[in-house]
């Protein structure tokens, strides 16, 4: 029993070594993949707010720098005219002179009805007192519109933010003069895409939710491929180009106007890809464990773009150095060459 035991024990942990060697083992074979296509593309936001002055005048204060987060209706600068002040002084004098004078008319109308109702003044006279005070109520009311239209004036020197989102443009210092429509900020709302514009060729049959692949820089200088959907196309070519928005939550807080590269599908090719686990990178230079007959052999190869593969997400295309049938074995770390 003891020998029986011990031989079951011995076959099984050959036939898990076996299932061990063969589970490090990886037959290359040729893959139909989707023919990328790169094109460029832009991080941006699907809106860009400009805060623009609505009066002429002289910009006294800026409350925001670029990189700065802001709220929407946030105050963002103060534009003042002196003109309008001295506007709005005489615009009150005259509203409360024609006040006055809207008075004054009013209370002779009252004595000229109460005389006419006694009988010692005509309808005539009646009349004309009446059209007197009404145009003296009908002065003293455009007055006081005149007025509170200049006091409207007054308030538009704060400009404030259209949307919320970061400042990516503040360029003009306090102090300086502007002119009503000058743009005094612009702010990227909250909402990242990534555009890009490719010819009306490569984008026929994209539609709305179909899945691309961006190629990113990482913070540490290498490239990250991500995965991303069409958000919108728009309907306008121009200049024989398709623009296309992007999600771009992906990237994070990346700069607004940093260029990304977007790998488009545009057909199929046959092509060698292995798992990203089988390639190892020395000096500068990648390669592979190859098996042959009296072990395994370091052999170069050149490294194509990252490519998902059955099995395994974490794959990589081999351009030159490999054929159809070659069996690789999983890199131990040691550089085996003859």
């Amino acid at each position: 029993m003891m020998r029986t035991s011990l031989f079951i024990a011995i076959l099984l942990t050959i036939a898990a070594a076996t299932a061990a060697g063969a589970a490090e083992r990886f037959v290359v074979e040729e893959r139909t993949v989707p023919d990328y296509k790169t094109v460029a593309a832009t991080f941006t936001t699907r809106d860009m707010g400009e805060a623009r002055a609505r009066i002429g005048g002289t910009l006294v204060e800026l409350r925001v720098r670029e990189g700065d987060t802001v709220a929407r209706d946030q105050l963002l600068a103060v534009v003042t005219d002196q003109k309008i002040a001295l506007e709005l002084q005489s615009r009150a004098a005259q509203t409360a002179a024609l006040a006055a004078e809207s008075e004054r008319a009013g209370a002779e109308l009252g004595r000229v009805r109460a005389v006419f109702e006694k009988g010692f003044y005509s309808k005539a006279r009646l009349d004309q007192a009446v059209a007197a005070a009404k145009s003296a109520a009908s002065a003293w009311k455009a007055a006081a519109a005149a007025q509170a239209v200049v006091a409207e004036q007054a308030t538009q020197g704060k400009i404030l933010a259209p949307a919320a989102g970061k400042v990516v443009r503040a360029s003009v210092p306090a102090g300086s003069v502007v002119m009503a429509g000058d743009i005094i900020a612009i702010i990227a709302s909250n909402d990242p895409v990534v555009r890009v514009e490719m010819p009306e060729r490569d984008a026929r049959g994209l539609k709305k939710g179909d899945e691309l692949k961006l190629v990113a820089d990482n913070a540490t200088g290498t490239e990250k491929l991500a995965s991303t959907m069409i958000r919108e196309i728009y309907p306008e070519v121009r200049d024989g180009r398709v623009t296309i928005d992007l999600e771009a939550k992906m990237l994070g807080s990346a700069f607004v106007g940093a260029r990304v590269r977007v790998l488009v599908a545009v057909g199929e090719r046959r092509a060698i890809v292995v798992p990203q686990a089988y390639v190892m990178t020395r000096f500068g230079v990648d390669y592979v464990s190859l098996a042959v007959k009296s072990g395994a052999l370091d052999i170069p190869v050149q490294r194509g773009q990252p490519m998902s593969i059955a099995g395994t997400a974490e794959g990589v295309e081999i351009l030159s150095g490999l054929k159809a049938g070659d069996v690789l074995l999983r890199p131990d770390g040691r550089l085996v060459q003859l």
